[in-house]
């Protein structure tokens, strides 16, 4: 029986699997380890959060599985190995999850920012102060 991975898609775990993954990534080199040449920007883009000390945006997991999904047989398996994932979490699981939790995460983002909205033109309308609501 395949265990499923839905504990294993952490912050923590994301972050170490991106440090991972473009770790081994030199533009223009064709190296067959990393990100290829289309994917590096985006994954280069995950890093930034990382090297400026935040944590990935959890609405950038849907692409990343989807981006991952083509390394699911080569590279991913020793990324998640590196990163400390048991070798009996299927690979294919490990990816819905994280493309599971940037859908939640996204439709999440998109309801904050509609009530932000509402909110806004709520006060205007009213012609009442209203607190300062935060831009999403």
């Amino acid at each position: 029986m395949v265990k499923q991975s839905k504990k294993l898609v952490t912050k923590t775990v994301m972050s170490e699997l991106i440090r991972q993954f473009n770790a081994v990534h030199v533009d223009g080199e064709l190296d067959n380890i990393g990100p290829n040449a289309g994917d590096a920007p985006f994954f280069r883009q995950m890093s930034w959060f990382l090297e400026n000390d935040k944590d990935i945006p959890e609405t950038m997991y849907q692409e990343a599985s989807e981006r991952f999904y083509k390394y699911s047989r080569t590279q991913i398996p020793q990324l998640m190995e590196m990163c400390g994932i048991p070798p009996h979490v299927d690979v294919q699981s490990f990816l819905k999850d994280m493309s599971e939790t940037g859908v939640k995460a996204k439709a999440k983002s998109a309801y904050q920012q509609k009530l932000g909205a509402r909110l806004r033109k709520f006060f205007k309308d009213s012609g009442e102060k209203h607190p300062t609501l935060p831009t999403l």
